[in-house]
């Protein structure tokens, strides 16, 4: 047999022992049972038989009796004993011998049983068993060798994917982010992840992984899920459009969020943390500080004073750590001096929560917000956390072109129509806005594009999503807010042609179920029916 075959067929039989060791050791059943999934079931179903010799096939045939169902594998056995011998404190040693020595003996003593009650009962009578198992064996050694057997594409992809999501699971069960991460992305090029969601009636750990804290992990398990572009429900269906919804509506900014009863002292905060770069959100409650922090990916660090109540800073802190979006955010509970020791009592359990004294000067807040900042470890930059938004957009415009299935489009629409107003996130909103169509996001458009500080480019995608949402959802614009279009049309003399010409396309869109097909499917650089040729001042 060919040396690397035969380390192959070694090193597999090993891994099958230390896999059923560790389920042994962790689940704890007393028995097991692994029919058909040893290194000659796995090499001939993967690599196929042809490219073996008749002579290693025999070779590899004949593991058959001692791995066909890992039944009687001793290393469980082996590991009980010295847990048993560990917990009474016992040396390890003379178990050690007595294992070998009952190794030894076992197989020996188990030889000879098996061919005395052959030879006594007879193996075609009474004693058939021995039969049986040389039938199995021998019989598959000949369909190999005369009949071959062709790699099976189908059982290689699924030990892939299961391999895969067995790795993940362990991966994430250990707190290794990283690799977790890498195994999410790579289940996302395999082809068969759909059938991992639905098979079970809990949610798969590429779905669990769609709420995990780390949020690298959140996004490459959301991007594994919809390439795999699953045509119905299948657990944990909700965590994937919530993981959605939550990267839309990052604006790539630095944030913080601050709670206090105390209005004045949120808005002094607020001011010395304008210097070192971030924008602030305040909220007076514990129930508002958790709302806005669910709502937002792009708060970096929480700042809570210790009088904060409805709920109390206590039930906050579970409240955050409880939930994957806000669970690694670093916290800092902020107390007068003669509270501090109990507001460090409030952070005590948190390894990613820290007391502090009210800060009263710059150098102060500026020395806490870095010990803050080094609770929360590696988290995503504001680079990266609008390139997920980005790619949020897109799949909500892919789904928002047909609605329904599996994805819960609640709450999406507000967090889309906020989206509007972050640079390089404008045009991605549009497109879903346009597909949406609902009188809000047909508002939100005509708002945008007649705004004249507003990129051009952004106006026209703003307008191109509107004629959409017109063509697909009729106009659902109220009476006022259409006379309202019709008035800055008419204000518009002074502005650039540009501006006019979307201004005027837009009423186009308007009145467009009042005129000919061929009117109302004129492009940007159409006259507007609105605009004088030659230049002329709009309409009044």
């Amino acid at each position: 047999m060919r040396w690397h075959y035969a380390l192959l067929a070694v090193a597999l039989y090993l891994l099958f022992a230390l896999v059923i060791t560790r389920i042994r050791a962790e689940l704890g059943p007393p028995v097991h049972d692994q029919h058909f999934s040893g290194p000659d079931h796995v090499l001939t179903t993967t690599l196929g038989t042809h490219q073996w010799s008749g002579r290693e096939l025999t070779m590899l045939n004949f593991f058959y009796w001692f791995n066909r169902a890992y039944r009687s594998h001793p290393m469980p056995f082996i590991l009980e004993g010295f847990k048993m011998a560990h917990d009474q404190r016992a040396a390890l040693t003379p178990f050690f011998k007595a294992f070998l020595w009952a190794g030894l003996w076992g197989a020996v003593l188990s030889f000879w049983a098996f061919l005395h009650y052959a030879y006594r009962y007879g193996t075609g009578a009474e004693f058939f068993a021995g039969q049986q198992f040389g039938f199995e064996a021998y019989n598959r050694l000949q369909n190999w060798v005369q009949l071959g057997q062709e790699p099976h594409q189908g059982k290689v992809a699924a030990m892939g994917e299961d391999a895969a999501e067995q790795v993940l699971a362990f991966a994430m069960r250990h707190g290794q982010s990283a690799a977790a991460t890498a195994t999410a992305r790579l289940l996302g090029s395999m082809p068969g992840v759909e059938r991992l969601l639905s098979r079970a009636a809990q949610p798969c750990p590429l779905a669990l992984a769609a709420r995990h804290a780390d949020r690298r992990l959140r996004f490459a398990a959301v991007d594994a899920i919809l390439r795999a572009k699953p045509r119905g429900p299948y657990p944990g269906a909700s965590y994937v459009s919530e993981a959605i919804r939550f990267m839309a509506a990052s604006r790539g900014a630095k944030r913080v969020l601050v709670g206090s009863p105390r209005r004045e002292e949120s808005m002094r905060l607020a001011g010395l943390l304008v210097r070192l770069g971030y924008e602030t959100e305040i909220a007076s409650t514990g129930r508002e500080i958790v709302r806005k922090a669910l709502d937002s990916p792009d708060y970096e660090i929480v700042l809570i004073d210790a009088i904060v109540s409805y709920p109390t800073v206590d039930e906050v802190l579970q409240s955050l750590r409880r939930d994957g979006r806000t669970s690694l955010v670093p916290v800092g509970v902020l107390a007068a001096a003669g509270d501090l020791e109990r507001a460090s009592h409030m952070a005590r359990n948190d390894a990613r929560a820290e007391a502090f004294p009210r800060p009263h000067d710059f150098p102060t807040v500026q020395w806490q917000i870095e010990r803050l900042a080094a609770l929360g470890g590696d988290l995503l930059s504001p680079s990266e956390r609008k390139r997920q938004a980005g790619a949020a957009l897109d799949w909500l415009a892919d789904w928002s072109r047909s609605p329904g299935g599996w994805f819960d489009g609640s709450g999406v629409e507000p967090t889309v129509v906020a989206a509007l107003e972050t640079p390089g996130l404008t045009a991605k909103a549009c497109v879903v806005l346009g597909n949406l169509g609902t009188p809000r996001a047909q508002q939100a458009l005509v708002d945008l594009a007649s705004r004249k500080t507003v990129p051009l480019a952004d106006r026209r995608a703003a307008l191109e999503a509107f004629r959409t949402a017109v063509q697909q959802r009729g106009i659902l614009l109220t009476t006022a807010k259409i006379q309202l279009q019709y008035d800055r049309y008419n204000q518009s003399a002074g502005e650039d042609p540009a501006t006019q010409a979307v201004l005027g396309q837009i009423l186009d869109c308007l009145e467009a179920p009042t005129r000919p097909l061929n009117q109302a499917s004129r492009g940007l650089e159409s006259p507007s029916p609105h605009m004088a040729q030659g230049g002329d001042q709009p309409e009044s």
